[in-house]
């Protein structure tokens, strides 16, 4: 571990799950299809503030509009976890604002199926760089 991260432990740590106690902690949401749309509207319910990254512009127009693109997810659903702290948006300097990412896009495998993650590899940099500073 780098001086760059703090440690997760001590009173860092029991800081942190006390905010996920009493629903304080905001949780991010990178990819918003079938399962990250989804997971935001639940997470939405249970009484967290919730960022939700998505890279396209009309999808997350639709979903500020309550809009679903996902049929698991009706637009009342969507509403509700509107109205409860869901905030879609492009803006990924945004990932600063919250306490844990969970990142939900494809990760397509090689024809042996092994994982490609270049996608990820590039994301998750660019959110610590955010988070963090350069």
């Amino acid at each position: 571990m780098t001086d760059r991260f703090p440690a997760v432990h001590g009173a860092y740590a029991e800081a942190l799950i006390a905010r996920f106690r009493s629903r304080d902690a905001t949780v991010g949401v990178i990819g918003l299809g079938y399962v990250g749309l989804p997971l935001v509207c639940r997470f939405a319910e249970a009484g967290f503030r919730t960022i939700g990254f998505d890279s396209d512009p009309d999808k997350v127009a639709a979903l500020k509009a309550a809009r679903s693109y996902i049929a698991r997810v009706p637009g009342e659903k969507l509403s509700n976890a509107l109205k409860k702290g869901f905030a879609p948006t492009t803006e990924y300097a945004r990932a600063a604002e919250c306490d844990a990412w969970i990142i939900c896009f494809p990760t397509p495998l090689t024809r042996a199926r092994e994982p490609i993650v270049t996608r990820t590899s590039a994301v998750v940099p660019a959110l610590m760089s955010t988070s963090l500073g350069d």
